[in-house]
């Protein structure tokens, strides 16, 4: 999770039916190698659960969500068998304070334990982690329509893994402004945030605080003067302490207030800094289609953000690409490492493409992160974890009532240390799959599927293959 990640929430709640859907499910696994591992051991699953999905809405709350909670029993060794719990549920209150709304939002994920001992999150093989998150705050916003838009929240989060490794607790605040439809004397945006985590085992704090400010002046002209701040300052549970702060001035050429480029000097406080020329760019042609970029120097050094979407009538395309701090990151856990919360620099980037061609959907995706300690960044010590996905997925709709699927997924992963053996590590996953989905009747459904996994893994132990077929059963009360 990034350090203080804004979320923008609406303290609106519109009126609508409340619904409530139970259900109960389960299904039979067999696997040719249900432990993944070189020592192949057959074996069949069987899982029971239940379920509840629900949609409550009033005038003043809004209650969404969902919980399942599935028991799996296993053939060849009873000690596995165990229960598997998943949840997403959120509820907004609007209160009497025009724009002002309390929240809470509570996720149960079932997440890989360590990403170079095995990747491929997967209850079956019992290689996860339950990851427990809870948040509960304070929201405001208004309408972009006035003079300024305002979107804030305040915050408290708890953080738990069912193994202990990096459980945390923390609060923050964040706020992002900029001017409204009916500015016409100045424009701006501002983007502040500030977040602390406390780790259960240390007890220790970490701290980010960031304040990224942009004022200008409107003019009659397509041409207008800005200055501009950034500043960070981030703090791990070891001390470590970095902090940036760059000023500067520029100009802003509008076509309008959605399509707009800038260009701007930046000084840095630091005299071990250097001085840069920034930029923005930021396009929104249609409503469906936006481009934004920016480039800028951070405590890290270069930094760039991109975000392209683009939607026609059948094709969706979406590309990003951002750098930003973070820490308890399961997803950043190597055979240990995270868990005493020490900063990671994260560049992620992915592209996604979907194509809705009437009764088949394909969709399509390539993803790519990098994750380095700051203590490294900043001695430019090159010791990144990497990764890169890539594949697709076909969906077809055989019938009213059946439709087929097929999915191929590459992960390549290059590990520059691990813990376990304190060499690097490389590890490709492959894994194809076929779906057959059927609706039985308005209140049952079934899937089966076929699937094949292979890791190839530097080191010799973890490489495996595991053929896996299964059949599966919903009802809905």
């Amino acid at each position: 999770m990034t350090i203080g990640a804004t979320v923008a929430l609406s303290a609106s709640v519109a009126h609508s039916a409340e619904i409530v859907q139970p259900y109960a499910l389960g299904g039979l696994t067999f696997s040719d190698n249900i432990n993944q591992s070189q020592q192949a051991q057959s074996a069949f699953v069987l899982n029971v659960g239940a379920g509840l999905d629900f949609d409550y809405q009033t005038a003043k709350n809004s209650l969404t969500g969902n919980y399942e909670i599935r028991q799996f029993i296993y053939s060849d060794d009873s000690d596995k068998n165990s229960a598997y719990q998943d949840m997403d549920v959120n509820w907004l209150y609007a209160t009497k304070l025009e724009g002002v709304g309390l929240y809470a939002n509570a996720q149960i994920d079932n997440v890989a334990r360590f990403n170079d001992q095995n990747a491929i999150t997967d209850i079956f093989a019992g290689n996860t982690v339950q990851e427990s998150q809870l948040e509960a705050g304070a929201t405001y916003s208004n309408p972009i329509q006035g003079t300024a838009y305002v979107d804030s929240r305040a915050y408290y989060r708890i953080n738990n893994n069912s193994d202990d490794l990096g459980n945390n607790s923390g609060y923050g605040v964040t706020l992002f402004s900029t001017d409204g439809y009916d500015a016409d004397v100045l424009f701006w945006q501002s983007d502040w945030s500030y977040d602390v985590r406390t780790g259960k085992q240390s007890g220790l704090d970490s701290e980010y605080i960031v304040l990224r400010q942009s004022l200008g002046i409107q003019t009659p002209w397509d041409i207008a003067p800005l200055v501009r701040v950034n500043y960070e300052n981030i703090t791990g549970e070891s001390g470590e302490n970095v902090e940036s702060l760059y000023y500067g001035g520029g100009l802003r050429y509008s076509y309008n207030r959605l399509n707009y480029l800038e260009l701007s000097y930046n000084i840095a406080d630091d005299p071990e800094n250097e001085d840069y020329w920034g930029g923005v760019i930021n396009i929104q042609s249609t409503s469906n289609t936006r481009f934004a970029a920016s480039y800028d120097r951070r405590f890290f050094g270069d930094a760039y953000d991109v975000e392209l979407s683009h939607r026609s009538r059948k094709v969706t395309n979406t590309l990003s690409y951002y750098e930003n701090p973070t820490n308890y990151d399961r997803d950043s856990f190597v055979s240990g490492g995270g868990a005493d919360g020490e900063i990671f620099l994260s560049r992620e980037a992915r592209w996604n493409v979907e194509v809705n061609a009437g009764r088949t959907l394909w969709n399509f995706y390539v993803s790519y992160k990098d994750t380095e300690d700051i203590e490294a960044v900043l001695l430019e010590l090159d010791e990144s974890d990497l990764s890169l996905g890539y594949g697709g997925k076909v969906t077809h709709q055989l019938s009213r009532r059946t439709s087929s699927a097929l999915s191929i997924d590459f992960d390549d992963y290059d590990f520059f240390q691990t813990l376990a053996d304190n060499n690097a590590q490389d590890d490709f996953y492959q894994r194809y799959k076929a779906t057959l989905n059927h609706q039985l009747s308005r209140s049952i459904s079934s899937d089966f599927e076929l699937s094949y996994l292979h890791r190839d893994s530097s080191v010799g132990r973890f490489n495996y293959d595991e053929i896996r077929a299964s059949a599966n059963i919903k009802l809905d009360f």
